[in-house]
């Protein structure tokens, strides 16, 4: 047996069930809405909110500030001027909720797909916040670096190990309701740089929305 597959287990054998089954449900979900909240934190912070609905073989529909857009595949549509026009391939990618962006999004399903394994360890809290069990960890410094260097630029790496932390919120009811990580980097004078990601879960198995005719059009169009 490989070092890597006995690794797996052994992972497999000390992840919580509950957590791990909350993250299963997740991932087997035809339909669900989220909001994805990121805040870099460095010499200016600045965040941005993702409001989305996936729903499978249907367009993801996402929204971040005014900008609102249905996605299929790499096909982006965006609501302009009161009508919906179907948006080209662009490079701007590092304002976050531009076209670009909403375009290259990981959806939650993806971006929690295999997320145990970024984690030394993790932990059961006693107390539960409201109703929903809490969990704790500490990431690898391998992936806590693998999700800084996924989500920022800097035109200076700060020097230093990057430290990454997770929480996750689980329901009475097995669901998966939020998702915190917070990766950081200690600077000069105690000031941090680094990024923080909360994914918010809501309506796992019922989330339904309408889609406008307007925006099939524009995803089919081939011109």
């Amino acid at each position: 047996m490989t070092t890597m597959l006995l690794a797996a287990l052994v992972w497999m054998q000390a992840a919580d069930p509950e957590l791990t089954a909350a993250l299963q449900k997740l991932g087997a979900a035809d339909r669900y809405a989220f909001k994805v909240e990121s805040s870099l934190q460095g010499n200016n912070t600045s965040g941005t909110v993702v409001e989305g609905r996936f729903e499978k073989d249907r367009p993801v529909w996402l929204k971040s500030g005014e900008v609102e857009a249905f996605r299929r595949g790499s096909l982006l549509v965006v609501q302009k001027a009161g009508g919906w026009k179907r948006v080209e391939e662009d490079t701007d990618r590092r304002r976050r909720g531009s076209p670009a962006a909403l375009r290259t999004l990981r959806l939650p399903h993806d971006e929690l797909s295999g997320i145990l394994k970024q984690f030394k360890e993790i932990k059961k809290l006693d107390e539960k916040e409201g109703e929903q069990t809490v969990y704790v960890g500490e990431m690898t410094d391998e992936a806590a670096k693998a999700h800084l260097d996924a989500n920022t630029s800097f035109d200076k790496r700060p020097e230093g190990t990057p430290g990454g932390t997770g929480r996750f919120w689980v329901t009475p009811s097995g669901d998966l309701a939020m998702v915190e990580i917070i990766v950081r980097i200690k600077g000069k004078r105690n000031r941090d740089t680094g990024w923080s990601t909360w994914i918010t879960l809501s309506e796992i198995g019922t989330a339904k929305g309408e889609i406008p005719e307007a925006v099939i059009r524009a995803l089919e169009d081939k011109n």
